[in-house]
């Protein structure tokens, strides 16, 4: 018998405390950009070999995502305890390496973790949970992985200086597994059915029609319009686009060893992960004052400026308020993309053209990393990368353009018919 529960007594809001501890501790374990520098300088590796770690990751997380999508509704929360458990055991399984394959091979099951929790987890989850407030929910729970990068970053540092990467990644691990692994097994379920209760927000009568069901109706009856439709392959553009600024995340610890300051590295990771958290709630509120297209310019134009300062200021202070106004890529990378495929493909089509679109540039965005790191290997300098950066934001902002003009004249032709 359905439940209609209401306010702060509605299981929903644990839910959603469960959420906000899967993406604070599983972000905070399966990225390790921290560890890069350090790894490489003690086991002799190349950055370009030791980046295919986020080739191999990416493209594990691009296989997976789909299929969570798929049975992460129906899943048990003891499966996907399981599940995220592999997370944690691999990060602490990292500090044993002896050989480049093995990091390649727990990158896999990182990838893998991460097809489920960081990519798929909380969206499902939370639009499975909420009707009412679904958008300012999942925001403060994304938000959550630019609040923990700090809170590994200076544990991890610390670690790594008094007793170095190895202990580091391991007490990561514990952590991590400590955070959200025993809620998501004693506490987490992933629909409200489960309960025996209604989503949140649905004893006022709120819209059913919303991206959740949208995204049901599509695995049901995949609709495969948008392959004709041009908007669909300039977004493809955009997306690998939105991802060349991400490949630097795991090389500010090295950027400031190149600069002679390694500990600003780790100071500037979490001023761009703190950026993180701010500009996904700021750019959010300006999506609602001003307009999706206005802030998506506004959100390049940050990131531009960011990574100008980081790279060119010479300033540290400069460069970690450069850092901080970078973290603005977060949201590019997810806010911004997926609002912006809402917004110009048919509701009917979003789901499918969401997921073909995240899967070619996660399986062509992976390579950047590797890239990055053979640039570094040949030059000593991230300057061409910061270069490359701030062109790609132009070219983005004149892909956006693109999108909307081509989205108003079908627009005009649509009315025209009508």
């Amino acid at each position: 018998m359905n439940k209609n529960l209401t306010g702060v007594r509605h299981p929903a809001w644990r839910m959603f405390v469960v959420c906000c501890l899967i993406q604070f501790g599983c972000n905070g374990c399966l990225m390790m950009n921290l560890f890069t520098s350090a790894i490489c300088q003690d086991m002799g590796f190349s950055y370009a070999a030791y980046g295919i770690c986020t080739t191999i990751l990416s493209y594990v997380s691009a296989v997976v995502y789909p299929i969570a999508g798929r049975k992460l509704p129906t899943m048990d929360n003891k499966t996907l305890a399981l599940i995220g458990l592999l997370g944690p055991a691999a990060i602490f399984c990292t500090g044993f390496c002896t050989q480049l394959w093995q990091f390649y091979i727990l990158a896999a099951i990182r990838g893998f973790v991460a097809g489920f929790y960081l990519m798929m987890a909380l969206p499902v989850i939370i639009n499975k949970w909420f009707v009412k407030a679904r958008a300012t929910v999942l925001g403060i729970a994304l938000a959550m992985s630019g609040i923990s990068g700090p809170f590994f970053n200076t544990i991890g540092h610390n670690i790594i200086s008094s007793f170095g990467w190895r202990t580091g990644v391991r007490v990561t691990g514990l952590i991590s597994f400590v955070i959200f692994v025993p809620a998501v097994f004693f506490v987490l379920r992933c629909s409200p059915e489960k309960m025996g209760v209604t989503a949140y927000g649905s004893e006022e009568g709120g819209k059913t029609d919303t991206i959740s069901s949208i995204k049901e109706k599509a695995v049901q009856k995949k609709d495969y319009g948008f392959l004709t439709n041009p908007i669909f392959y300039i977004l493809i553009l955009a997306r690998l686009a939105m991802s060349l600024p991400s490949g630097f995340t795991g090389y500010f610890t090295v950027f400031g060893t190149s600069i002679g300051q390694a500990a600003l590295g780790a100071t500037l990771l979490s001023c761009y992960q703190m950026g993180n958290t701010a500009w996904k709630l700021i750019l959010g509120v300006l999506v609602d004052k001003l307009s999706m297209r206005r802030t998506q310019y506004i959100a390049l134009a940050l990131v531009a400026s960011g990574v100008l300062l980081v790279f060119f200021s010479g300033n540290t202070y400069a460069m970690m308020a450069g850092a901080f106004i970078f973290g603005a890529n977060a949201s590019v990378g997810t806010l911004i993309a997926s609002m912006l495929v809402v917004d110009t493909i048919p509701a009917e089509q979003y789901a499918t053209a969401l997921g073909v679109i995240t899967t070619i540039s996660s399986l062509m965005g992976g390579m950047i990393s590797p890239i990055l790191g053979g640039i570094y290997d040949a030059t000593g300098s991230f300057t061409a990368y910061g270069i490359a950066i701030v062109i790609g934001m132009v070219f983005l902002a004149i892909l956006l353009t693109g999108i909307y003009a081509i989205k108003s004249r079908q627009l005009k032709q649509s009315s025209a018919a009508v």
